[in-house]
C-alpha cells in the first residue's frame, strides 16, 4: 500500500489521531450498558476526555 503523492507520514499520523474523535457512539453504548448513573457519567467523561485528547494531538 502506498501513500498518495504529497502525503507525509505526519499526515497519516495526524489523520489517525483525528479519527479517534469519531468514537462518540460509545456514549450511546455506555448509556445503555450501565444502569448506575455514576458509572454512566464516568463513561461519558472519559470518552469526551479521550476525544479532546485526540483532537489536541491530531492538530
Amino acid at each position: 500500500m502506498s501513500k498518495p503523492r504529497g502525503t507525509s507520514w505526519m499526515h497519516v499520523y495526524g489523520t489517525t489521531l483525528l479519527s479517534g474523535i469519531g468514537f462518540t457512539m460509545i456514549l450511546f453504548i455506555g448509556g445503555l450498558a450501565f444502569i448506575d448513573i455514576t458509572l454512566e457519567r464516568e463513561v461519558k467523561f472519559r470518552v469526551l476526555a479521550g476525544s479532546v485528547l485526540s483532537a489536541l494531538c491530531g492538530s
